[in-house]
């Protein structure tokens, strides 16, 4: 997975992409570096006023690519495969009234 990733990202340096999740852009602008460092990836970018902006992602539970993009998820469902018990028993402990990652149980989509 991380040599996917990896490779993945390599490929997208000083292109322009968008970060997008549940059809929102997040961040755009040309990709400059990344860096995978245990469970986070900072990507640098570089934006339209050429300032150069980090943003931070957790570590993907899966990684798909299809045509002009890149899909990272993080959904519960790709974490815990077919353990149904596993999804329910997170769906309890998780406590609403905390702010949960704004990745939490969704996918991040990079546009190339």
């Amino acid at each position: 997975m991380r040599h996917k990733l990896d490779k993945t990202l390599m490929d997208l340096l000083q292109r322009d992409i968008t970060l997008t999740t549940n059809n929102k852009t997040i961040k755009q602008g040309k990709l400059i570096n990344y860096v995978i460092h245990d469970y986070v990836v900072t990507i640098t970018l570089k934006n339209h006023k050429n300032q150069l902006k980090n943003y931070d992602v957790y570590y993907p539970y899966d990684m798909r690519q299809s045509r002009g993009m890149c899909i990272l998820d993080y959904r519960v469902c790709t974490l815990v495969g077919e353990q149904t018990h596993l999804s329910d028993m997170i769906d309890h402990t998780r406590d609403r009234s905390t702010r949960q990652h704004k990745l939490f149980d969704n996918c991040l989509t990079i546009q190339y």
